[in-house]
């Protein structure tokens, strides 16, 4: 498989950074939240964007345009970050791509982060923008939840509480490698734990920690592994 210069070049990124970070599992938030945002701007975007900040049911929110978008046509996209780190920033470049490839336009927002916001703030504000989004600027069947990681899972949970509480869902929701078991169940966290460049599972455990709050981590809404996905709109995983 041939990779481009970038892609070279974001491995050798991910491997310095493993070869050289801390591995007993303590984290400094405040150096993880910078360095990703640093990564974020090392991304372009494929097209001119227009980025416009928004109040999205009172979550700080930015809408993101291409010459393409179609104004009625909306990509709620929700950042990853492991729940503790993350921004528009970090995912900007990321959400304007999706945007452009799908001649829509894209409302991102800065869910609030643990552990200063522990869970359910962050599924709060998912569902405060979405409401807010549905009932001001886009029909729910124009609308689509994206994420990655993090915001991945949260925009499975999203799904659940919407269908839940009787809610109008968008037309589907797309999930790049997302979080959805925070009991580390998975024999690939230990099988993978050496090849990972990205992930680090002494730390993401720590994350999760600070992200859980005290819930059970089988929380079907925590991780939605555990949940009944009966009746929920379309999803595309990778």
């Amino acid at each position: 498989m041939h990779m481009s210069w970038q892609g070279r070049l974001l491995t050798w990124i991910f491997r310095l950074q493993h070869t050289f970070s801390r591995t007993d599992g303590e984290v400094d938030l405040v150096k993880e939240r910078t360095e990703l945002d640093k990564l974020g701007s090392m991304f372009r975007t494929s097209t001119a964007i227009h980025c416009e900040k928004e109040h999205a049911g009172g979550v700080p929110a930015e809408w993101i345009t291409t010459p393409d978008s179609v104004a009625h046509r909306v990509v709620l996209y929700l950042h990853g970050g492991s729940f503790v780190s993350g921004s528009i920033t970090s995912h900007r470049a990321l959400a304007a791509n999706i945007a452009h490839a799908a001649k829509a336009r894209a409302l991102v927002i800065d869910y609030r982060l643990a552990p200063e916001h522990p869970f359910p703030a962050a599924l709060d504000d998912a569902l405060a923008a979405y409401s807010w989004l549905s009932t001001h600027h886009a029909a729910p069947d124009r609308v689509t939840i994206a994420g990655d990681s993090a915001g991945g899972g949260l925009a499975v949970a999203l799904l659940i509480k919407l269908r839940d509480l009787g809610m109008p869902l968008p037309a589907a929701a797309v999930c790049l490698s997302p979080m959805t078991d925070h009991t580390y169940s998975g024999e690939t966290w230990k099988t993978n734990a050496r090849a990972d460049i990205v992930i680090y599972p002494k730390k993401e455990r720590v994350f999760t920690r600070m992200y859980l709050g005290g819930y059970d981590p089988h929380e079907p809404l925590v991780s939605p592994h555990y949940a009944d996905l009966a009746g929920l709109p379309p999803l595309f995983i990778q």
